[in-house]
Order: C-alpha cells, then structure tokens, then sequence
C-alpha cells in the first residue's frame, strides 16, 4: 500500500513529532511510506544550513531491515513560533507549498493528515482526491480554541470566521 503522511513539521525537529516518526516508521515495515513536510524551521525559524535556499528536497531514510522512508520537504514562511499573524503566514505558505507538490506525486492508496497546522488538512483531501485513495485527519489541537485559550487570537472578527459563524 501507497501511504503519504502530511505533516507540517517532522523530524529533526524534536518536541512536536515524535507521535508522527513512530506512526511513519511503524507504517513502512509493511508499506510505501512518504512523509510530506516542510523544512525544519520550527519552532526558532531558522533554517539549518544544509536546508537553506532550497523549496523543495527529497530525502532517503533507511530504516531497520531493508525499509526505506521517503520524506519530501517543501518550503513554507520560516518564522520563530511567536505572533498569530506570523504562524498564519506559515501555516498557509506550507499548505500551498504542500498542495503544489501533491500534483506532481503520483497516487496514494491512503492519505493521513496530522495536525496541527489545522489547514494541512486541505492539501490531504487534495491529494486523496488526485489519487482517490482515502483520507484520514488526524486532529490532535482543537485550533482555534487552543490559540484563542492561548490568547494568541483575539480578534472577535476572526473568531468568527475560523469558527465557521
């Protein structure tokens, strides 16, 4: 089976992808695994050198055994993880990006969504679409209640619309 990941962070990152390097790992023993992310910026939003002036790279993870994990990173708005008008701006440049390289893979039998990064979800449906394989969403933040609880959204005229109302 043709399974694609899409996360917005993944590793080196550390803290917020452990749960999704084991789903991957676990995934490819038995199957085609791809993991799409973005370059690993988060959470300072500075790209490591090996990264930088790059918009997309193809990596090669070899697992135990003879597995093989592909893993494609594209770039989204590098920025420390500070300020709700800045992280908006890098959560949609990886939803484009992401979206915009879901067109030149070829079709996945299953395509799992993690967030956060609530609006990754679209460039899942896209890709399941294209592929029409299925689609899981894998919702682990309740956005945008956390980052209104957070206080990071404020703005009664936001909320409202990403609350649908």
């Amino acid at each position: 089976m043709r399974i694609l990941l899409i996360s917005h962070w993944y590793k080196p990152i550390k803290s917020p992808v452990k749960r999704m390097v084991r789903i991957a790992e676990r995934l490819a023993r038995k199957h085609q695994v791809t993991v799409l992310t973005s370059l690993p910026s988060y959470p300072t939003g500075i790209l490591p050198p090996r990264y930088r002036g790059k918009f997309w790279l193809k990596e090669e993870e070899n697992l135990a055994g003879k597995q093989t994990l592909t893993i494609l990173r594209v770039w989204d708005f590098p920025t420390p993880n500070q300020g709700f008008i800045k992280r908006s701006l890098n959560y949609l440049a990886f939803v484009i990006s992401a979206s915009s390289a879901t067109l030149f893979l070829e079709p996945f039998d299953l395509v799992i969504v993690s967030s956060p990064n609530f609006f990754s979800g679209i460039t899942g449906v896209l890709a399941a679409r294209i592929g029409k394989g299925s689609f899981i969403f894998d919702v682990r933040d309740l956005w945008p209640d956390s980052a209104i609880e957070l206080g990071y959204l404020r703005n009664r005229f936001l909320i409202r619309i990403f609350k649908g109302g």
